[in-house]
């Protein structure tokens, strides 16, 4: 009897119904936290694509008062419609964006990007999702 006192007294370690029950919890906590941890992604898409939606606002909007003084130089740009000609227009001020990040597409930069006539100014749009249609995703 003794002896089998002091088997029982050396064992060490959990149960099959702990374990099965760590594991529970462990399932539950991993179903709430991926979906949520998958929006994430797509946040940080978006906010890289209107970070560089404002940097071309920025630089057309220096570029079209630069229009003002100097209409021949710094013809004055009211309209997008591709992005490398946007670039060629804006020479040395146009936005150099990181390469490798690869979210960023020309049509989610100029579908944020919108004018003012009366005001005669660039603005960021869409600062959300974009609507669906044929240049966004």
């Amino acid at each position: 009897m003794k002896n089998q006192n002091k088997k029982n007294q050396n064992r060490k370690g959990f149960t099959l119904i702990e374990l099965i029950v760590v594991i529970a919890i462990l399932a539950i906590l991993a179903a709430v936290a991926i979906p949520s941890f998958m929006g994430l992604t797509r946040k940080a898409e978006i906010a890289t694509e209107v970070a560089a939606a404002t940097e071309y606002v920025n630089a057309i909007n220096v570029h079209n008062a630069l229009s003002k003084g100097d209409p021949t130089t710094y013809p004055e740009i009211t309209t997008i419609t591709d992005l490398t000609a946007l670039n060629t227009d804006l020479g040395d001020l146009a936005p150099q964006l990181d390469a490798s990040i690869t979210s960023i597409t020309a049509a989610n930069i100029i579908g944020r990007i919108d004018f003012d006539a009366t005001k005669g100014i660039a603005y960021v749009k869409v600062k959300g999702e974009l609507a669906a249609g044929p240049n966004n995703r």
